[in-house]
């Protein structure tokens, strides 16, 4: 099964999902890998102190259409716990 899951990338506070690009490139060329953007308007805003993690949650698992390997660092883990305790069919 693990073979066959899609892998999810979260990025930390300060960078964006291009940190993970030469990773991916590397170790995962043929899985289905994909990375979120988090600080884009509707998800979170880069000068956002408070951070509704359940709404950015939500927004997310929108876009996980099958149940995924999270690997995530910094805020991304912090999203990463609550997305699976909020849609543990999701991961």
């Amino acid at each position: 099964m693990l073979n066959n899951q899609p892998i999810v990338f979260l990025h930390g506070w300060g960078v964006d999902d291009s940190v993970w690009g030469e990773f991916i490139q590397q170790y995962y060329f043929d899985r289905d890998v994909s990375s979120i953007k988090l600080f884009q308007p509707g998800l979170i805003d880069s000068a956002q102190e408070d951070i509704d993690l359940e709404a950015v949650c939500s927004m997310i698992q929108k876009q996980i259409t099958r149940p995924a390997l999270i690997v995530a660092w910094s805020l991304g883990g912090h999203i990463a716990i609550k997305l699976a305790s909020l849609f543990p069919e999701k991961v």
